[in-house]
């Protein structure tokens, strides 16, 4: 994610640190639109809050990921962020409160 490419991103930068069982993570918070996909029929979220990683455990940094996206209740969620779907929920973007996963099988990799 790069903040300065977006005409619509604005950075709280309230702090945030969160722990998970492999190491932690801290950063700021930033608000911005949120695509989930590429197509103009992707669910788009305007006005989503978000943490932005300053710092990621070592574990971390040997993952081929880009971050982790928060799907849990917002009562459990750090600082009391809303997740993003919480908030599409809302702002009434999607017609039920329900997201499924899809999982393609792509045989064995590593890592």
């Amino acid at each position: 994610f790069a903040s300065s490419s977006s005409t619509s991103y604005v950075k709280n930068g309230k702090a945030w640190t969160i722990s998970y069982g492999t190491g932690s993570a801290k950063g700021f918070l930033g608000q911005d639109t949120v695509r989930f996909g590429t197509d103009l029929t992707a669910l788009t979220v305007p006005k989503c809050t978000f943490g932005q990683a300053t710092s990621i455990a070592p574990f971390f940094k040997n993952q081929v990921i880009d971050g982790i996206l928060g799907l849990a209740f917002q009562s459990i969620a750090e600082d009391n962020v809303k997740p993003p779907f919480i908030e599409a929920i809302d702002q009434k973007l999607v017609a039920l409160p329900l997201f499924t996963v899809w999982l393609e099988h792509e045989g064995a990799q590593e890592n």
